[in-house]
């Protein structure tokens, strides 16, 4: 049944060929082994990473405890007897929009007795968050008539310098950060549970006329949202370095007083 093999020189060609079989498989066997344990490791890293992006998704979370819409303006000493008239330039002094970076010359223009021209919502970090840097924050402003991708006004180029603008060039919209209890000091992180940070949208898409920039020398061309009036409904979202999501949903009143006697009110 077997063949014999009698030559010893034909014996040992034999052995030398298993050897070579035997070693080729040991080779892929290894090579084999090592793309699988390569291919675990990164499967293993990138499931790690998932998890942690997911978990930082879920966990750092910015929420809203309180918002208002305010119109900004300051009644002239010499008007006694507000509410005045708000279209009057001499009777309303202009109100700086705040921030670090913001041109000086950037104040809010004399809203019609109708319109609110700053959102205004205070903000805290969720329990168990890590710090929550809002100046790579980004803002979704959603309305029924308009949308606006708003970054922090530290990542706007020319928000300082106004003047570098081309012909009918405006700024990225923006939004300016500062402390709740201190509208000049500036704040960009959540560090602990109990802070609260201002995030404060200027609603001056308006154009000089009815709720925009005043007459500064600025500039008319905005893309920032345009004022709020009662009645208005607005979806923000609030989106974290993390890509952590939170939306809010603004609603104005249906019906106001004189911004004299209400100039801020619950939304």
């Amino acid at each position: 049944m077997f063949e014999r093999i009698h030559s010893e020189d034909e014996r040992g060609q034999v052995g030398i060929g298993t050897l070579i079989v035997f070693i080729a498989m040991v080779l892929v066997a290894a090579i084999a082994a090592g793309v699988l344990i390569n291919t675990a490791g990164s499967l293993q890293s990138q499931a790690s990473d998932t998890g942690s992006e997911t978990q930082q998704a879920v966990a750092n979370q910015i929420e809203v405890s309180h918002a208002v819409a305010e119109n900004q303006f300051e009644w002239d000493a010499s008007v006694t007897d507000p509410p005045g008239d708000l279209s009057n330039e001499t009777q309303v002094n202009p109100v700086s929009i705040p921030g670090e970076n913001v041109e000086d010359a950037a104040e809010y223009q004399i809203n019609n007795e109708k319109t609110y021209n700053e959102l205004r919502l205070s903000v805290k970090q969720s329990a168990g968050s890590d710090v929550i840097d809002l100046s790579s924050t980004t803002v979704q402003y959603t309305s029924g008539e308009e949308s606006h991708t708003l970054s922090h006004e530290s990542q706007v180029d020319n928000i300082g310098n106004t003047s570098s603008l081309g012909t009918n060039e405006g700024l990225e919209p923006f939004f300016v950060t500062t402390d709740a209890a201190d509208r000049s000091t500036v704040e960009t992180s959540l560090t602990e549970t109990e802070d609260r940070v201002d995030v404060i949208i200027p609603l001056i898409g308006d154009e000089t006329s009815d709720g925009g920039i005043g007459g500064t020398g600025w500039t008319d061309q905005q893309n920032q949202p345009t004022a709020l009036e009662p009645g208005d409904s607005v979806s923000i979202q609030l989106v974290d370095q993390s890509g952590a999501e939170y939306t809010y949903g603004v609603t104005m009143p249906q019906t106001v007083d004189h911004p004299a006697e209400q100039p801020v009110v619950s939304v």
